[in-house]
């Protein structure tokens, strides 16, 4: 599924619809601040605004595709920015965003259940702890154990400046330094090299590693696109639960 298509979801569309006869009723009444709201109208609007946050993390997701497309070699040399940099800079851009996106997820769920956990203590164990609703943990759970491969990656790029277990792309990423570092200190490259690992093969193949990169990227994409649009069909009904609720104060614990 792609993000235009959880865009145009009946859920999607009818959270929006909630949240614009909320935002002209503020219009109408010249009231904007939130002390103002009844808590129905607090409630619609933090959810909308969360899912709203959800989506342009995905949004942003999916333009890092479009930034690996094209490397302005010409530009990027000029500004000292090698391929490998290039690649390595928005691949861990996107590691970073797909655990920015999960903390959102959090975010929604303990707005949209009234779970009220704060910031510091809105993570998936207390969510477990707190939730009555075992679909929704489950999705979590799913979604948090498919994360564990790009969780490593974090960690790595975090704590030891390490990018990748990819073992290819490290090569690549040094043989192309070495042809960086001959040209800046005009040292003639051995002549082996030269024929082992020749400069336009090297710019090639980092080419086509970025290729496969936004390919591997995209279908990543597309299955957390397929997580959020699940969600999404989920909690709305919770949402549209509430809003029909007279005791709009009522709590979704576990019991």
């Amino acid at each position: 599924m792609t993000l235009d298509d959880i865009y145009k979801t009946k859920e999607t569309v009818w959270l929006f619809e909630t949240f614009h006869e909320h935002y002209k009723n503020m219009k109408a009444k010249n009231v904007w601040e939130s002390d103002n709201y009844s808590s129905e109208e607090k409630y619609i609007e933090a959810c909308f605004h969360q899912q709203t946050n959800i989506l342009e993390v995905c949004a942003q997701l999916e333009k890092i595709t479009v930034y690996l497309r094209r490397f302005d070699k010409n530009y990027f040399t000029k500004n000292q920015i090698s391929q490998s940099d290039f690649i390595q800079y928005h691949l861990e851009v996107y590691t970073n965003k797909i655990f920015t996106l999960f903390e959102l997820i959090l975010a929604f769920i303990n707005t949209v259940y009234e779970l009220d956990l704060k910031p510091r203590q809105c993570n998936l164990k207390n969510i477990k702890k707190k939730l009555n609703e075992q679909n929704i943990i489950n999705l979590l759970i799913s979604l948090s154990d498919n994360l564990n491969s790009w969780r490593d990656i974090r960690n790595k790029t975090v704590h030891h400046n390490k990018f990748t277990k990819d073992n290819e792309f490290h090569r690549l990423s040094m043989e192309e330094s070495y042809w960086i570092h001959c040209e800046k200190l005009g040292i003639e490259p051995k002549v082996d090299l030269k024929f082992t690992m020749p400069k336009h093969f090297v710019d090639w193949a980092l080419r086509e590693e970025r290729r496969e990169k936004i390919k591997f990227i995209k279908q990543n994409n597309l299955g957390l696109n397929s997580y959020i649009h699940v969600l999404n069909t989920r909690v709305m009904k919770q949402i549209k639960r509430k809003m029909a609720m007279p005791n709009k104060s009522k709590h979704h614990t576990a019991q």
